[in-house]
């Protein structure tokens, strides 16, 4: 067993050793080059308006965000009575 292993292994690198390098074509490199130099396309950018646009509109996201955080916490820490409003002189109602 051992020796069909052994002659196994001695044809598998005996093979190996009679393999002879491929070589390339000598264009070939300039041909890729040419390939990749036309499939490369200019950047477009984002117009101005655009650009505000998509910031006015973060803007307004972390506004709401910010709103709805501190309407959490007021929730959290208890209702406001409209008592204590008009004890203290905000009643805006009154003549």
């Amino acid at each position: 067993m051992k020796k069909e292993r052994e002659s196994w292994i001695e044809e598998v690198v005996e093979s190996a050793a009679n393999i002879q390098r491929v070589k390339a074509d000598e264009s070939l490199y300039d041909r890729i080059q040419l390939r990749l130099k036309g499939k490369v396309r200019s950047l477009d950018y984002v117009s101005s308006p655009r650009v505000w646009l998509v910031a006015a509109g973060i803007a307004l996201l972390l506004a709401l965000n910010v709103t709805a955080i501190t309407y959490a916490a007021m929730q959290k820490s208890g209702p406001v009575h409209s008592s204590s409003l008009t004890e203290n002189g905000f009643d805006i109602y009154s003549n």
